[in-house]
């Protein structure tokens, strides 16, 4: 493999009410990264998270591991907002949505986004990692550029209340075919091992998992106009030249921030 520039990376995590997922989470970064010294993990608790002084005393432990550990607390706000707080306050070049049952099974996976970052210099891409479920059809774990990032103002839609952000992201980046599928980099998501041993998944059951979903689909349906607004501004940096949106760029950031 080529050597590549590398990336800092930002890894953003909400999480709440099960503190113990991370210590398997973050024990599978620590033993598989090529170069933890460029790594930052954000995590986000709700304040009224009755799991939340366990959170910061799992954190505090959890230096010992190597890893720039950083645990916010704040508002119960939602997954997106949380993700668009931990994203403003984060300092990588490429920025990983991330979950607490994630494990990294791949030993470099770092080292495979520093290639990616190389094959397109202007910052607009989505990475995405083998989940060994959705595989190349979803970037389940989306990872983008910072420049990505920085012209839209935001990396969640918060349109959502909790699901669709990473399709929402998949399909912008087929608009601009710049999706980077990396099959050799795997990793386990508990959520779908859980499923093929027979279990369903949250958000199969009735209930309050099971309308959010519902929501969010009915949501997607709506505002999925908008993903070309996203991607004609995206285009612009790729092409290097001012943006035809700026008039829309507020309208853009409406809809990234509505409720």
């Amino acid at each position: 493999m080529t050597t590549a520039p590398k990336q800092k990376i930002s890894l953003l995590c909400p999480t709440r009410g099960r503190p113990h997922y991370l210590i398997p989470h973050l024990a599978s970064i620590a033993e598989t990264i090529a170069a933890p010294e460029r790594l930052e993990l954000f995590f986000y608790v709700d304040r009224d998270d009755s799991c939340a002084e366990e959170y910061q005393a799992l954190f505090a432990e959890s230096k010992g591991l190597g890893l720039d550990i950083i645990g916010l607390v704040g508002d119960r706000i939602g997954t997106p907002k949380a993700i668009n707080v931990m994203a403003g306050q984060s300092a990588g070049d490429c920025l990983m949505i991330s979950n607490d049952d994630l494990l990294f099974a791949t030993k470099g996976w770092d080292l495979a986004l520093d290639q990616v970052a190389s094959m397109a210099p202007d910052g607009i891409f989505n990475a995405y990692f083998n989940d060994g479920y959705f595989k190349h059809t979803l970037s389940c774990f989306p990872i983008v550029g910072r420049a990505w990032y920085d012209a839209l103002g935001y990396l969640a839609p918060v349109i959502f209340d909790h699901c669709n952000v990473d399709l929402w992201i998949h399909r912008v980046g087929v608009i601009l075919n710049r999706n980077y599928y990396l099959e050799d980099v795997k990793v386990e998501h508990r959520h779908f091992e859980d499923d093929a041993s027979g279990n369903r998944f949250n958000w199969q059951v009735e209930g309050a998992p099971r309308r959010r979903l519902a929501r969010d689909n009915a949501y997607f349906e709506i505002f999925e106009r908008y993903m070309a607004l996203d991607a004609g501004i995206l285009e612009d940096v790729i092409a290097g030249r001012p943006s035809r949106f700026s008039s829309f760029k507020d309208l853009a950031l409406m809809v990234a921030y509505s409720t």
